[in-house]
């Protein structure tokens, strides 16, 4: 009896660790079925922070309203395949599913093709993260090593240090600077 409880406490503790946060599939916030996969090889090595550059968004129908506007932007006028994220991240401290983790996303020029993006739905130029973003991402990216989908050895990046932008903002660059992982010198991952 004793070794029975000992294997399922050990059996939940495996599971616990793999476990992932929830995300709201492509299907619950209304995505379109993008209309060419293009799946990764394998693990990738780059995580990308960015934010939105739109308002924040605190609840559930606000979000996904939000997503199905970016998604339109991205398919109607820069004419992406879907959504360009792989991961957006609400006010609300939800996860939303982009591109995910299996297909290449539309992001960074250059970095697509090895990278996940993990977009924070606001502007943090100005304003600041919540709590449940920053719990939810760190999350996210634990869950992408511990399932394969990231390599163990992934590099955390903003955004603005790929291109010229200001994405993910001040605000929450300076957050994601302390981040495991985070590289300062690019010199590892440049193209």
């Amino acid at each position: 009896m004793i070794s029975k409880l000992i294997l399922v406490g050990v059996a939940v503790q495996l599971v616990c660790a793999t476990a992932c946060p929830p995300i709201v599939s492509r299907d619950d916030w209304g995505g379109y079925d993008p209309f060419h996969d293009q799946k990764f090889s394998g693990p990738v090595d780059i995580v990308i922070i960015q934010h939105t550059d739109t308002p924040q968004c605190t609840r559930d129908s606000t979000c996904k309203t939000m997503i199905r506007g970016i998604e339109d932007y991205h398919v109607d006028t820069l004419f992406y395949n879907s959504i360009g994220m792989n991961f957006l991240i609400g006010g609300n401290g939800k996860a939303y599913e982009g591109a995910g983790w299996d297909q290449i996303g539309t992001h960074t020029q250059g970095y697509n093709n090895r990278s996940i993006a993990i977009s924070f739905i606001g502007n943090y130029e100005h304003d600041e993260p919540t709590d449940d973003q920053i719990k939810i991402a760190q999350e996210l990216i634990k869950c992408g090593v511990e399932n394969k989908y990231l390599s163990p050895y992934y590099r955390l990046v903003g955004h603005r240090q790929l291109i010229a932008t200001v994405s993910p903002g001040r605000n929450l660059y300076r957050i994601i600077r302390r981040w495991k992982n985070f590289l300062p010198d690019l010199s590892s991952i440049s193209n």
